[in-house]
């Protein structure tokens, strides 16, 4: 069962009631992978997506892997966080040994063509690139980037891998989902049911 649970930043509590709210031993982790994070909207946005989690039900441990994608100690599960400027969610997939998810959120680009074209030449396989030609929009051009971004945080390969994806022939599936002027990409493995939506916390998303 994979579900996904997200908030708008103005609903994120401070810092120290955030830091009040997570378990010891989460902090601690958390702590440890991001010593060097010290802007604090940053810091409300990365521990809030550790509060989504607890939301979530998840009561389990929590640890950061190499390239800072964090994990559940279980498992039998596995959670994926993302933020922007103006949202952060969170998803946790549970009762499959081995299940692996990936999460991204971007708002929809307000790259002028050229530099979408130029960023695509740059980024996108050849098969990615064809699909954006065929309709190179603002909205196909964040699809193809928040799935890009979605499949290297599944496999916590880090962005450097980027590239090497192809989420045109990707053995695994995704789910798009719009709220406002983003587009969320959940990456989920063949076979599993994706939600049909996030869940809110707190008010409704006005879609």
């Amino acid at each position: 069962m994979i579900r996904i649970l997200g908030c708008s930043v103005s609903q994120i509590p401070p810092r120290e009631t955030l830091e009040g709210l997570l378990r010891e031993d989460w902090l601690a982790a958390w702590q440890k992978a991001h010593a060097s994070c010290h802007r604090e909207e940053q810091v409300r946005a990365s521990l809030a997506g550790l509060w989504l989690l607890s939301l979530l039900g998840y009561a389990g441990g929590v640890f950061y892997g190499e390239n800072g994608r964090p994990e559940a100690v279980a498992p039998t599960v596995d959670l994926s966080i993302t933020h922007t400027r103006a949202f952060v969610f969170c998803a946790l997939a549970e009762g499959e040994k081995g299940i692996r998810i990936g999460l991204d959120a971007e708002p929809i680009s307000t790259y002028p063509q050229e530099r979408m074209e130029r960023l695509a030449c740059r980024w996108f396989s050849e098969d990615e690139r064809a699909f954006f030609e065929k309709e190179p929009t603002s909205e196909r051009f964040t699809e193809l980037w928040t799935k890009k971004e979605a499949t290297v945080k599944q496999s916590g390969d880090g962005l450097c891998a980027v590239t090497a994806t192809n989420v045109t022939d990707a053995a695994d599936s995704f789910a798009l989902y719009r709220f406002g002027d983003h587009l969320l990409a959940l990456c989920y493995p063949e076979g599993e049911i994706p939600p049909e939506t996030a869940e809110w916390q707190g008010d409704v998303f006005p879609v």
